[in-house]
């Protein structure tokens, strides 16, 4: 297990594929000292490897753009073997990857977020979203609504098990312009900080396996009255980016030999 708690970035994860001999430095040294490279001085953050558990987050600040980003990810539900390199345009390279096993825990935690969410509005104004890989048609449905707990279990994971399934819940913005200045500011939905509220109560819950939250304010303090638009998504992307495009080679070849010595 090794930790850092430091300054950090926002940043992406993908994974490379292949095996991949190294020197008889250790695994986790390596790795321990790619992820450092991911932690400069501009944000307060931190980011945790302990098991299989990759842990990201930090909060919101003028340095990070006023966004708040947490990540868990459990290495067991991904695949680590493919690989896809995004290049920016300031030089840094993004890694994407995407979960391949939806393991039982995955399911039951996506579960409990959707049973939460509940709470906090009235289970009418759920819906589904399936965007199927062929790329046709969306399908938008109602979120499942029998007062029956198990028969709203199992369509929540048939619906789970389709490819790319995952729950998504998210709340957007409206841009407003201001004629007299020619300038546009976003206004937050009404619901709003009834989303925030729900987050916080997400992030609340013990033992996360796969979720990434996103909350973007317009100001400090970061609270619900400054929460302008935000999302989150059960089961979660690892998502990093790197200086370049070497680093983030190096740092998935030592992923994906990690993850074969420590997740199997």
């Amino acid at each position: 297990m090794f930790r850092l708690l430091a300054p950090i970035a926002f940043f992406g994860l993908l994974i490379v594929g292949g095996y991949y001999a190294i020197s008889s430095t250790s695994i986790e040294t390596r790795l321990e000292k790619k992820l450092a490279i991911l932690i400069p001085e501009e944000v307060q953050g931190s980011v945790q490897l302990e098991g299989c558990m990759l842990q990201v987050s930090f909060p919101a600040s003028v340095k990070s753009k006023d966004l708040d980003y947490f990540l868990n990810a459990n290495l067991v539900d991904f695949d680590l073997g493919s690989v896809s390199l995004i290049p920016g345009s300031d030089g840094t390279t993004r890694y994407l990857a995407q979960p391949t096993f939806l393991s039982k825990e995955t399911r039951d935690q996506a579960f409990a977020i959707s049973e939460l969410a509940r709470e906090f509005t009235p289970p009418s104004q759920h819906t589904t979203t399936l965007f199927p890989n062929s790329g046709g048609q969306v399908t938008w449905a109602p979120l499942d609504q029998d007062p029956d707990i198990a028969q709203r279990r199992l369509a929540f994971d048939t619906m789970l098990k389709q490819p790319g399934g995952k729950l998504q819940i998210h709340i957007m913005a409206k841009a407003e312009r201001d004629a007299a200045t020619n300038t546009s500011k976003l206004v937050a939905h009404k619901d709003a900080p009834v989303f925030y509220d729900f987050v916080q109560a997400v992030k609340a819950m013990p033992n996360h396996r796969s979720l990434v939250t996103t909350l973007s304010f317009s100001e400090p303090p970061y609270d619900r009255n400054s929460f302008v638009m935000g999302s989150m998504h059960s089961p979660a992307p690892i998502d990093l980016r790197f200086p370049d495009t070497e680093e983030a080679k190096e740092f998935a070849r030592l992923m994906l030999l990690y993850r074969q010595k420590h997740c199997r």
